[in-house]
């Protein structure tokens, strides 16, 4: 039986638009700079996203397309779990006058989907955004939920680099917080991602058990005192729990 493998011209183009994406716009030469591809190549590729919706061009910079928006707003509210999520955010971050989000993992990654800052007509950090895992609230609790086995693909595949001088790099040192974690039901970020930023995250499972997510909430460090950070806890938890019955009485309606 042949084994299916990856189509080579694909996977440039879907480079070549996150380049684009990181130059925050970019042109031939720029492009050819940065991938180092012959320029005929490179306007194949080019003329066959702009023709797919793919890419516009502005003048003689290449930006990516809204069709990618609309694929991603797709795949962020597929799932009615996911909505129940972005209500269950809006909810925290009201009762705890903080900052709050929703998480799922991907690929080794935490992505953001829901991000609530309370009293705020703005979104906090930029909803989509992938973050590493061992060094956020809702990825560590995430982590401590999954087997042993998963836990070290994780880290085998996307590594433990340093973000700030409080990002955990050591795997045995992670994989003893991941036994804490899961013993005391939620896990700290204190300043491992962000200097002068505190969150509590916790994870949330479907009915039969498997992850489905993380929900953290926090804010600035000067804002914590030991009673505040008691205080968020316990609402993250009522938050969470909320949530996982909410999933549940979900499926069992289907």
């Amino acid at each position: 039986m042949q084994k299916n493998r990856p189509v080579k011209t694909t996977r440039t183009s879907l480079e070549l638009l996150e380049v684009i994406k990181e130059l925050d716009g970019a042109t031939v030469g720029e492009l050819v700079d940065e991938t180092g591809l012959a320029r005929s190549t490179l306007h194949n590729h080019l003329q066959t996203l702009l023709e797919a919706g793919y890419l516009v061009k502005e003048f003689n910079t290449y930006h990516l397309g809204l069709k990618l928006f609309q694929l991603g707003e797709y795949a962020r509210t597929r799932k009615r779990e996911y909505e129940l999520a972005e209500e269950a955010v809006e909810r925290l971050a009201v009762r705890t006058d903080m900052e709050a989000d929703f998480n799922i993992e991907e690929y080794g990654r935490l992505i953001n989907l829901h991000d609530m800052i309370a009293n705020s007509s703005e979104s906090g950090l930029d909803i989509g955004n992938y973050f590493y895992m061992h060094n956020t609230a809702a990825g560590k609790a995430m982590l401590a939920a999954y087997p042993r086995d998963r836990q070290e693909e994780i880290i085998e595949t996307r590594g433990l680099p340093r973000e700030t001088e409080h990002t955990i790099t050591d795997e045995e040192e992670l994989l003893a917080e991941l036994e804490f974690v899961q013993e005391q039901g939620y896990a700290v970020n204190d300043e491992e991602c962000i200097l002068g930023y505190k969150t509590f995250g916790k994870a949330i499972h479907y009915p039969d058990g498997r992850v489905f997510g993380g929900m953290a909430v926090g804010g600035p460090t000067y804002l914590m005192d030991t009673d505040r950070e008691a205080s968020i806890r316990s609402k993250l938890f009522v938050a969470t729990d909320e949530l996982e019955e909410e999933v549940a009485a979900l499926f069992n309606d289907q």
